[in-house]
């Protein structure tokens, strides 16, 4: 796990398992790590061919609509002004 998440060298994990009690060789902890990587390397395969065919995949305009939304806002105000009608100081929340 501290070779994973916190990204530590394999002599310092193979430190900290020799201060526990278990003492794991750098050369094993990579031949462990190759074996399982194997295993994986089918599935990421599979992933990235159908990643491809695109037909998986979907685009977000979540960032799109908020600008367009707020560009309408700004609009709106901008109109209020305008007309001479002044915006409101109470808080709304946006």
């Amino acid at each position: 796990m501290g070779r994973d998440y916190v990204g530590l060298p394999w002599s310092r994990v193979e430190g900290d398992q020799a201060m526990l009690g278990v003492p794991v060789a750098e050369a094993t902890q990579w031949d462990q790590r190759e074996r399982g990587a194997d295993c994986g390397s089918v599935v990421v395969t599979q992933l990235e061919r159908r990643a491809a065919q695109g037909e998986l995949l979907y685009q977000d305009d979540t960032a799109g609509r908020l600008l367009s939304l707020i560009a309408a806002t700004r609009q709106a105000q901008a109109q209020g002004e305008a007309l001479g009608v002044s915006p409101s100081k109470a808080r709304t929340g946006r």
